[in-house]
């Protein structure tokens, strides 16, 4: 039903008189949401549900299988490589456009926590490991999502264990991102995490909610649980809880909520407080104009393209350019190459995203490196080989790119899906291939999609009852040889080729990861002596488990199929470095892609994965001069990177991946991103090394051993340790810093930093300057410096520009712990105000004085 105007409350709606008008039972249903993406609607009252959908960089609708394609985003720390928050605001201004083509009122993102380490697996999603920039970009996103109407959701602090954290850690490092973002942003919205901190979960902490949230930072917007994240009834609800996602409620039924009512486990203040909360977020719902439950539109345009390839090339850092290979094609140092080789899994797969929520499973279109680099070679004239060399995955490469079949109403797809409601025929179960089924289906569809989670998406009906299921589709390789194929699956299954079992799923299946670790582990067998072009009928029949019905939610089946060709490690390596002798140019690009790197699990170690590092020293062997690019959201071990002259990171660069990397490498973009964390040399070298993920100590507690020193605030101290500093980021030009000077102003710890960057070449050029300050002496231990400010200058060849920091109090503010619960302080005393290029190559040094002492909380 989309709704009318005359079905809800008006813009104006006093929230008072409504609230005034509701009885208990009415209250009760507006705490609690009313379906997996909205909240409760109450059509006797006008009020309308609230939809949200997954962010933070895409606007995916509310159906994730099989549902309206969607623009992908640089994943978050891509984006906080840019250190652009003119960028920052654009993307979120397309983010919010697409939130109202898809009639969505809540884009849930972004995620405001900081990078503790490299083997976090949802940190592609984190802007960076610094609270200031972390808090920047947070706050730039919401002002600007708002600005248009749309809501936005940032998260606290998203672990399962409990969190152990010192109250200035906690302060300092941990929810210093938030308060900038309720100060600078204000958002509508907050949601709150799984973890629990001082004991405490999320959605139950009074002290997150009510004493620091709503008291302290005088916050006035609507608090959200994560999803399943509502671990209580009255407890969460007594802290200020307002929503409880997804619907139907776990915890705040009818009879729950009326009970601890009864029993005075809940005050009916605390209930009013909530609803009060949710009717706000209703007015704003309404007063944004977006329908509700309206229809969801795919946006594709050439401007929309053109700002997604901006932000994927202001999402590759530039880390090392000895040689000055890059850029290719117009290059004084080098000629114009005609035969350029390109090696790694990584540059012939679509990679956008990591995985889990902030992923976008259907986008409207892919980009390769590869295809990227291919269409600029062309311009160039050059001619572009690729050679595997080596293939890296976690599961056997999703299948979608070799399988179709013939579409159907103008709908076409990788595969055709049937569902029947009770066994279809005798030997469904069986290991024969090629069954004839005669009884009809009781829903069939084309999927986009070999990776089919299917807990939406089909109709409801079918979701709780369709659970014989039955996959086929043709399979046509592009290369003679072997080929893997692997499935994984949520219930059981058989899988045949042209009529014969390859692999079969029935028994002693074990506990996967995939699909959130709903799926069991996955099995792959090889398929010997294929032919290109030659079609092979694939076929899956998947039957009900008890598995299914034991999942929060009801879902007929879910499952992957994935195909890739089987190499020969060492022969795939002789290959690539045969084909590099031969080529002008080398561009290896290894890496990670969303299924080492997802919510639901943490990374095991910061080596890339399988022959990866062999083949880029085979490469670097014989071509000292190759262009080495790694891609992932997180840092990664580079054995090989002193031996390296030209080496590049792509983080997750988003549905225009390729065609933003092959700017920077052609030179059409001037390279300007910079680290938003330290890229150590090895996990051991890392801030939180070992208190973290499966090599803490203790695995019921998440213990925050570093406190306040983490990344480059621990790291800066140990250079040895350190790969790439924070902050660190090349470009094609260079840049001369100069003329520093502070002006001070009348109002306590506010000063103003001004100083000179110079373009010193012949391209333009962007510069992100960064500045720290450090305190001589202080009352309690500090890190060394700390970021407190930053600015990007764009200049053009031979230009000079006047960049300008300010800075007030909390620029010189520590949590200072030791009594009354804690406040901020800044000291008196001389602090150095440093301008740096990152954080070790520090340029510009000046001294100023806070001439007395000052204390607070709050904003």
């Amino acid at each position: 039903m989309g709704d009318t105007a005359n079905t809800w409350l008006k813009p104006d709606f006093d929230i008072e008189q409504v609230l005034a008008n509701l009885q208990t039972l009415d209250r009760v249903h507006l705490l609690r949401g009313g379906n997996g993406f909205s909240s409760a609607k109450l059509l006797n009252h006008g009020i309308p549900p609230v939809r949200m959908v997954d962010g933070p960089s895409g606007c995916r609708g509310t159906v994730i299988y099989n549902g309206t394609r969607a623009n992908c985003f640089p994943c978050a720390v891509g984006i906080g490589s840019s250190f652009d928050l003119g960028l920052v605001k654009d993307m979120a201004k397309q983010l919010a456009r697409e939130a109202h083509a898809k009639s969505s009122h809540i884009l849930l993102g972004p995620t405001l926590n900081i990078i503790r380490s490299p083997l976090a697996g949802r940190g592609f999603e984190l802007f960076s490991e610094d609270p200031l920039l972390v808090g920047k970009m947070g706050a730039t996103y919401i002002k600007s999502l708002q600005e248009e109407g749309v809501a936005n959701e940032q998260e606290f602090n998203k672990h399962t264990a409990e969190t152990v954290v010192s109250d200035r850690a906690l302060r300092e490092i941990y929810l210093e991102p938030f308060r900038i973002a309720v100060r600078e942003g204000d958002p509508w919205s907050t949601m709150m995490s799984y973890s629990k901190i001082h004991g405490v979960h999320g959605c139950d902490s009074k002290f997150l909610i009510d004493d620091v949230l709503r008291k302290e930072w005088g916050y006035g917007g609507t608090v959200i649980s994560d999803w399943y994240g509502t671990h209580s009834t009255s407890r969460s609800i007594e802290a200020g809880m307002d929503l409880e996602m997804p619907g139907p409620s776990i915890w705040r039924t009818d009879a729950q909520v009326l009970s601890h009512l009864e029993a005075n486990m809940i005050d009916k203040k605390a209930i009013e407080k909530c609803v009060r909360n949710m009717l706000k977020l209703v007015k704003r719902a309404i007063q944004s104009k977006i329908p509700f439950e309206g229809p969801e539109v795919a946006l594709d345009t050439p401007e929309i393209r053109a700002l997604l390839r901006r932000a994927a090339a202001n999402a590759v850092v530039l880390l090392k350019n000895d040689l000055q290979v890059l850029p290719i094609g117009n290059n004084k140092h080098r000629k114009t190459p005609s035969k350029i080789a390109v090696f790694g899994h990584n540059a012939g797969q679509h990679f956008s995203s990591g995985g889990g929520a902030a992923s976008v499973p259907l986008e409207t279109f892919s980009n390769s490196p590869l295809s990227g680099i291919q269409a600029a070679a062309q311009e160039i004239s050059a001619e572009v080989t690729y050679s595997l060399g080596t293939v890296a995955y976690q599961y056997v490469p999703v299948a979608d790119r070799y399988l179709s079949v013939p579409s159907r109403d103008g709908v076409s797809g990788v595969a055709r899906i049937e569902f029947w409601s009770e066994q279809p025929h005798d030997e469904w179960k069986t290991t024969k291939g090629n069954i004839v089924i005669e009884k009809p289906s009781d829903h069939d569809m084309i999927s986009p999609t070999a990776r089919c989670f299917m807990h939406d998406g089909v109709p409801d009906h079918i979701g709780k009852d369709g659970h014989y299921v039955r996959f086929t589709s043709s399979f046509i390789p592009d290369q003679d040889g072997d080929w893997r194929i692997g499935l994984a699956s949520i219930d059981r299954a058989n899988l045949f080729v042209d009529g014969q079992l390859v692999i079969g799923y029935d028994d002693n299946l074990k506990d996967g990861t995939m699909f959130f670790h709903f799926c069991h582990e996955e099995r792959s067998c090889v398929l010997h002596n294929l032919k290109k072009g030659q079609k092979y009928q694939v076929e899956l029949r998947c039957w009900d488990t008890t598995k299914l019905h034991s999942l929060p939610v009801k879902m007929p089946a879910g499952f992957s199929i994935g195909l890739v060709r089987e190499l020969d490690p060492q022969g795939a390596i002789d290959e690539a470095v045969a084909l590099a002798q031969t080529s002008d140019e080398c561009i290896v690009m290894v890496g990670l892609n969303k299924e080492y790197e997802s919510e639901g699990y943490d990374r095991q170690t910061m080596r890339l994965p399988g022959t990866s590092d062999k083949l880029v020293e085979a490469i670097l062997a014989v071509r000292p001069d190759a262009i080495i690019i790694t891609q992932s959201g997180m840092a990664v071990e580079m054995p090989w990177a002193e031996k390296a002259a030209t080496i590049l990171h792509a983080f997750y660069g988003g549905t225009s991946l390729g065609d933003g990397l092959a700017d920077v490498l052609f030179g059409r973009v001037n390279p300007s991103a910079k680290l938003p964390m330290t890229f150590p040399k090895r996990i051991e070298g890392s801030s939180s090394y070992p208190h973290f993920a499966h090599l803490s100590p203790s695995h019921k507690q998440v213990v925050y051993a570093e406190d306040i020193y983490v990344g480059y605030r621990l790291l800066d101290r140990s250079p040895e340790r350190i790969r790439f500093p924070f902050g660190h980021g090349l470009s094609y030009t260079t840049f001369a810093y100069s003329d520093l000077v502070i002006e001070a102003a009348s109002e306590f710890g506010q000063f103003t930093v001004k100083f000179s960057i110079k373009n010193q070449g012949s391209l333009f050029g962007a510069e992100s300057a960064q500045v720290y300050i450090r305190p001589l002496s202080s009352a309690l231990p500090r890190p060394y410096k700390e970021l407190k400010g930053f600015t990007k200058v764009f200049l053009t060849p031979h230009s000079s520009a006047q960049a300008k920091v300010n800075l007030d109090r909390s620029a010189f503010a520590y949590w200072d712990d030791r009594e009354d619960g804690g406040s901020w302080i800044a000291e008196q005393g001389e602090y150095e105000v440093i301008v740096g290029a990152s954080s070790l190559d520090l340029r510009l040094k000046a001294m100023v004085t806070l001439d007395r002492t000052e204390i607070w909380r709050g904003l």
